[in-house]
């Protein structure tokens, strides 16, 4: 099983929130699911702390992520939002934490992103031969 540093992802999810992005992490089962609850999660919320716009990616996204180290993230905004303003958003946030990212500027485009392969640590209580 392949490991990657998921820290750097975590901080621009966490960053993404500070900007007022529903973020999630492997979320749900696919892009439909996702795209319906990030939905319902925006409409139960009070008038004075709508969010601007969502990002997530889903479990077959997490599925990619894990074998390849690179997947994509849904997004979108909100009511009157720019969407291509809260990809704009997002992209920034990745790239402050350090996430290698790829994104035209549309849209209708997903964000694709790679994470680092964590670094394979020798032990040096094993015996070699």
């Amino acid at each position: 099983m392949k490991k990657f540093d998921m820290r750097p992802l975590r901080r621009a999810f966490a960053e993404m929130r500070d900007y007022g992005i529903l973020a999630e992490e492997d979320f749900l089962c696919c892009m439909s699911c996702g795209v319906a609850a990030m939905q319902a999660k925006a409409d139960k919320l009070p008038a004075d702390a709508q969010p601007v716009g969502y990002c997530f990616y889903h479990g077959q996204d997490t599925d990619s992520l894990a074998e390849h180290g690179r997947s994509m993230l849904a997004f979108n905004g909100f009511g009157a939002t720019d969407s291509r303003a809260v990809g704009r958003i997002i992209v920034g946030c990745l790239r402050r934490a350090g996430v290698r990212v790829r994104w035209g500027g549309d849209a209708r485009e997903r964000i694709e992103f790679w994470v680092k392969r964590m670094p394979v640590r020798s032990n040096p209580r094993r015996a070699v031969a």
